[in-house]
C-alpha cells in the first residue's frame, strides 16, 4: 500500500539522527590503521547488530546496510517511481554480472550487488536457463535477447556488455519514472551526466556516437562540442548542475577532473533536490534521505578500502562531502 508523503517524510525525519557523523568520518579518515578505522565505525549505528572480525570483512557490513536501505525503500516509499529509480539499477547490474561471467569468464560474485526487485538466485536461474520470459520486465528481456546476439560474436569486450545493459536500464527508468516530476528530472540528468562522461573519455567521435544514451536534455551537437573540448560553445544554456560537469569535462587537468567528476556524480542529487528537501508534500525529503544514506555507504567503502590497501593518504581527495 502506497504511503502518504506526510507519513513517509515523517519516517525519514525520525531517522536522520542515525547517520554517521562528520566527526566520526574524520576520525576514520585520520585513523592510523584499518583496525582503528573499523573501531571508530563500530561505535556508530552503522550496520548495528552485524559483527565482523577484521576490517577486510567490511563488505559484509556494507552489503547489510545496502539491503536494509533497499528494503526500507520498498516498504516506505511514497511513490512507486522512487522504488523503480533506486532498485532497477541493481537488477540490471546483477543480470549484467551473470552475463559477463558467461562470455568473459569473470566471477560474477565479484560484481553482484544487493537485490533490487529480483532475488539473486532467481536472476542466476533465469539467465543460466535462458528463461527470459521469467523476468516480468520487458526491458530486461530485451536486453538479454540483445545480449544473446552479442554473445555469438567473437572478441566481446566488457564495455560492450556494460553499455548494452546501461542502454536498456535507462529505457526502463524513463518509462518507469516519467510520471513523477522529481524522478523524471533525476533520470534525465543521469542520462546527461553519463553522456558527458562518455564525451569526456571517448577515444573517437565514432565511439561517442555509438555509446550515447537517448532521452537526456543535451543534444548530440552539444556532446560533440564537449568531445572536441570547445570551451566557448555550450555553457550558456546549461543548468547549474550540468555546467559543473561540463566544466570538468573540459578541464586541462584530466586526472583531477576525473576524480572530481566521479565525486560530483555521486553527490549532485543533493544539489538537485535542495529546493525540495523540506517540501513534505513531495518525495523531496524521502529521496534526500536515501541519497544521503547512499553517500554514507560509499564513503565507508572508500575509507575502509583505502585503509585496507595502505592508500589512506588518498582518502580526503575522494571523500564525498554530504
Amino acid at each position: 500500500m502506497q504511503k502518504s508523503f506526510l507519513y513517509a517524510n515523517g519516517v525519514v525525519a525520525s531517522l536522520t539522527g542515525n547517520f554517521v557523523t562528520k566527526e566520526s568520518f574524520n576520525r576514520m579518515i585520520e585513523a592510523k590503521t584499518n583496525v582503528e578505522a573499523l573501531s571508530v565505525l563500530q561505535e556508530t549505528n552503522f550496520a548495528s547488530g552485524v559483527a565482523i572480525e577484521t576490517p577486510f570483512q567490511i563488505e559484509e557490513l556494507l552489503s547489510f546496510e545496502t539491503k536494509k536501505l533497499l528494503n526500507f525503500i520498498k516498504q516506505e516509499s511514497p511513490v512507486e517511481q522512487l522504488l523503480s529509480y533506486f532498485a532497477l539499477p541493481f537488477d540490471f547490474n546483477n543480470v549484467s554480472a551473470f552475463c559477463k561471467s558467461i562470455v568473459l569468464g569473470q566471477n560474477s560474485s565479484n560484481f553482484i550487488e544487493a537485490e533490487g526487485l529480483y532475488e539473486i538466485s532467481k536472476i542466476k536461474e533465469l539467465v543460466n536457463t535462458k528463461n527470459f520470459d521469467g523476468f516480468n520486465n520487458k526491458h530486461l528481456k530485451s536486453a538479454l535477447l540483445e545480449f544473446q546476439v552479442l554473445a555469438s560474436k567473437p572478441n566481446i569486450k566488457g564495455d560492450e556488455v556494460d553499455f548494452l545493459f546501461k542502454k536498456h536500464l535507462y529505457e526502463n527508468l524513463k518509462e518507469a519514472c516519467h510520471k513523477n516530476a522529481i524522478t523524471k528530472m533525476l533520470v534525465e540528468t543521469n542520462i546527461d551526466i553519463e553522456n558527458i562522461s562518455t564525451a569526456m573519455r571517448a577515444p573517437s567521435q565514432y565511439h561517442l556516437e555509438q555509446q550515447t544514451l537517448s532521452g537526456g536534455t543535451l543534444s548530440n551537437k552539444t556532446l560533440l562540442e564537449v568531445f572536441k573540448k570547445n570551451k566557448e560553445a555550450m555553457l550558456s544554456n546549461l543548468s547549474p548542475v550540468l555546467t559543473r560537469f561540463v566544466k570538468l569535462a573540459l578541464s586541462e587537468n584530466k586526472e583531477k577532473a576525473f576524480v572530481e567528476f566521479e565525486k560530483l556524480k555521486n553527490t549532485y542529487p543533493l544539489a538537485l533536490l535542495e529546493s525540495k528537501k523540506n517540501d513534505i508534500d513531495s518525495i523531496g525529503p524521502f529521496a534526500n534521505f536515501v541519497f544521503k544514506k547512499q553517500i554514507e555507504i560509499k564513503n565507508i567503502r572508500l575509507i575502509m578500502s583505502y585503509h585496507n590497501n595502505n592508500l589512506s593518504e588518498h582518502i580526503k581527495k575522494r571523500y564525498l562531502e554530504n
